[in-house]
C-alpha cells in the first residue's frame, strides 16, 4: 500500500513538473526565466569554481542551459544555451578572458546549442500534443453537453404528444360504439405509450450517469414496502410465463433506513424483470434481503441460462445484450442498475452458481434513529 502511495505522489508530482514546462507563457516571461537561469547557473558554478578550481564542474551549466531551452522554448532557449557555452569558456575555461580560441571551445558551443534545440524541440511537440489533446476533450465535452441537452430536448418535446395519445386512447374507448374491441385497441396504444416513456426516462437517466450529473433524493423509507412495491410490480410479467415469484426477506421488521426510495425501487424492478425474463416457464426467482446494522445485501436468482464468467463486466456496460434475438431489450437496464448502486456507494456483481444467474448488491443504508423517526411523525401531523 506504500508503494502505491508513492507511486502515485511520484506520478503526481511528475504532473504538476510537466504541466509547469508547458504552460504557455509570454515572451517577455520566458526570457525572464532563461535569464533568471543562467545567472543562477553562473553564480553557482562560480561559486563551484572558487571551492574545487580543478573540478571542471560545467555539466551545472549544461544542465541550467537544458532548463532554460524546457521553459523558455526555441529563441530563449537558443540564446540561453549559447550565452552559457560562451560564459564558461570565457570565465572558467583555460586560458580565460578568451572566446572560440579552441576547437573544444567551438565543440563546447556546439555541444551546448545542439542540445538547447532538441530540448526545445521536444518540449513545443509535447506542448502541441497536449494543446491538440485538450482541444479534444474539449470537443468531446461539447459534443457531450449537445447530446444530453438534445435528448432532453427531445424528451421533452415527446412527452407532450405522448400523453396526448394515451389521453386520446381513453376517451376513445370510452366513445367508440364497440366497447370491447375500442378498450383493447385502447390497451395496446396505452402500453405502447408506456413504453415509450420508460424508454425515455432509461435514455435521459443513462445519459446523466455517463455525465456524473445522476443525482438521488435520499429520504427515510421503509425497506418493507420497497420489497412488496417491487414484488407487485413484476407480477403481472411472472405470471404470464408461470414464473413463482419467493421473497426470503426478514427486512419487515427493520427499521426506516435513508435511501432514495424510487431509485432503489427501479433497481429491483429492473434485476427482477431480467430475471423473469431469462428464467423458463413455471421457473423461480427468488429474491432475498439481509440486514446487518447498515450493511444491507440483496440477491435476486433465478433458473435460467446463467451468465458466462466472460460476459460478468459486459452485462453492466450501455447497451449490452447477451442474447438480443432471444430476449430483446434496449440493454441499459443493468447499466443504470450499477448506476444506481454507486451513487448509493455500494457494489453490485455476479455470483458463482450451479444454475441460473444471482445478482448480488450490497448498500450501506443508515438506520433512522428513534428521534429521527418521532421528529419526521410530528413534521406529518
Amino acid at each position: 500500500m506504500d508503494a502505491r502511495a508513492s507511486f502515485r505522489e511520484r506520478t503526481a508530482t511528475n504532473r504538476k513538473l510537466l504541466g509547469l514546462i508547458l504552460r504557455e507563457r509570454s515572451l517577455a516571461h520566458r526570457l525572464a526565466i532563461t535569464a533568471a537561469v543562467v545567472a543562477g547557473s553562473v553564480i553557482v558554478t562560480y561559486s563551484l569554481d572558487r571551492a574545487y578550481p580543478e573540478g571542471h564542474l560545467y555539466s551545472v551549466n549544461l544542465a541550467s542551459s537544458i532548463i532554460a531551452a524546457a521553459f523558455g522554448g526555441l529563441v530563449p532557449g537558443l540564446l540561453a544555451s549559447l550565452a552559457e557555452a560562451l560564459v564558461v569558456d570565457y570565465f572558467f575555461v583555460e586560458p580565460r578572458g578568451f572566446i572560440l580560441d579552441s576547437f573544444p571551445s567551438v565543440l563546447r558551443v556546439v555541444l551546448y546549442v545542439s542540445f538547447g534545440w532538441l530540448t526545445c524541440y521536444l518540449v513545443a511537440h509535447l506542448r502541441e500534443a497536449l494543446r491538440s489533446s485538450n482541444s479534444e476533450r474539449d470537443l468531446s465535452l461539447e459534443l457531450a453537453r449537445s447530446r444530453e441537452t438534445m435528448l432532453a430536448l427531445v424528451s421533452h418535446d415527446l412527452r407532450g404528444p405522448l400523453s396526448a395519445i394515451a389521453m386520446a386512447a381513453k376517451m376513445l374507448s370510452r366513445l367508440v360504439p364497440e366497447q370491447e374491441k375500442a378498450t383493447k385497441y385502447s390497451q395496446y396504444v396505452t402500453n405502447a405509450v408506456d413504453q415509450m416513456s420508460f424508454l425515455i426516462d432509461d435514455l435521459l437517466d443513462a445519459s446523466r450517469i455517463e455525465q456524473g450529473t445522476f443525482t438521488l433524493k435520499p429520504e427515510a423509507s421503509d425497506l418493507g414496502r420497497l420489497i412488496d412495491q417491487a414484488i407487485r410490480s413484476v407480477e403481472k410479467d411472472a405470471a404470464k410465463k408461470d414464473v413463482t415469484l419467493v421473497r426470503r426477506t426478514g427486512a419487515e421488521d427493520e427499521p426506516p433506513r435513508v435511501f432514495d426510495f424510487h431509485r432503489l425501487l427501479q433497481l429491483l424492478t429492473n434485476l427482477l424483470s431480467n430475471a423473469i425474463k431469462f428464467s423458463p416457464a413455471s421457473g423461480t426467482v427468488t429474491l432475498e434481503v439481509r440486514c446487518e446494522g447498515e450493511l444491507v445485501t440483496f440477491r435476486v436468482r433465478d433458473e435460467g441460462p446463467g451468465i458466462r464468467p466472460g460476459d460478468r463486466e459486459k452485462v453492466f456496460t450501455k447497451f449490452y445484450q447477451g442474447d438480443h434475438h432471444t430476449h430483446p431489450g434496449t440493454g441499459l437496464g443493468l447499466f443504470i442498475s450499477k448506476g444506481i448502486v454507486s451513487a448509493h456507494g455500494g457494489s453490485i456483481r455476479i455470483e458463482d452458481s450451479d444454475s441460473g444467474a444471482v445478482f448480488s448488491l450490497e448498500l450501506r443504508l443508515r438506520p433512522v434513529s428513534p428521534l429521527e423517526q418521532e421528529e419526521a411523525a410530528h413534521a406529518f401531523q
